[in-house]
């Protein structure tokens, strides 16, 4: 009777998998634009002798000129780098879940069909 909803959980797990992998590097690389893109952005920063120290640029976030506020929104998406993969393999589960969910209606339906003989 489930054999044939292992085609759904497989076509969904395969896709969530793919996904996941694109997701994943592409996160990767991000993160590496921006550190290389926070390097400079804070170099920039320095030869020009302004405020270079981040939670000093948080707290004045109302005065600062475009380079000083690349370098707090570079320095958020490092910082947030670990979530980003977090949210891919809840991405996943959600895949996984959806595969899944075939399985879980007709297992219901047999306990309901059960109970109710």
């Amino acid at each position: 009777m489930y054999n044939k909803y292992k085609h759904f959980f497989w076509l969904f797990f395969i896709i969530g998998l793919f996904l996941s992998i694109f997701l994943a590097i592409n996160e990767y690389f991000s993160n590496q634009i921006f550190l290389q893109r926070y390097d400079i952005e804070m170099r920039q920063c320095l030869t020009d002798e302004k405020i270079c120290n981040i939670e000093l640029l948080k707290q004045a976030e109302k005065n600062l000129d475009a380079n000083q506020k690349k370098l707090v929104e570079l320095h958020e998406l490092i910082s947030h780098h670990v979530f980003f993969y977090w949210n891919i393999l809840r991405i996943f589960m959600i895949f996984i879940l959806i595969g899944v969910s075939p399985f879980i209606f007709v297992w219901t339906k047999q306990k309901l069909l059960r109970f109710k003989s």
